[in-house]
């Protein structure tokens, strides 16, 4: 078992002036916390991998294919592997937790 402090994954995250920090990993899954500024741009491009969001706190237009939804906290995302998607219109500060199965690369 282990348990991670968001506050301290936040806080690694902002230090090292990146958009995602990874959690520990496991044989099967990854995860981390991404954060996007309000107004800001989202630079994914798609993954080889299936991924969930969660959003822990803001709000946003999330699109994937043709595909837009608002979505704010509590709201879970699943994404198909090569899907296009990305977050538009960051209406406030976004924190979310997201998980990859298998788990990415590297």
């Amino acid at each position: 078992m282990s348990i991670d402090r968001l506050d301290e994954v936040r806080a690694a995250r902002a230090a090292a002036g990146r958009l995602h920090e990874e959690l520990p990993r496991t044989g099967a899954m990854s995860a981390g916390v991404y954060e996007l500024p309000a107004a800001g741009d989202d630079p994914q491009t798609p993954h080889a991998l299936d991924e969930r969001y969660f959003v822990i706190w803001g709000r946003a237009t999330f699109a994937c294919g043709p595909d837009v939804r608002e979505v704010t906290v509590g709201d879970a995302i699943f994404v198909e592997a090569g899907d296009h998607h990305r977050f538009v219109d960051i209406v406030e500060d976004l924190s979310l937790l997201v998980v990859f199965a298998p788990p990415a690369p590297g």
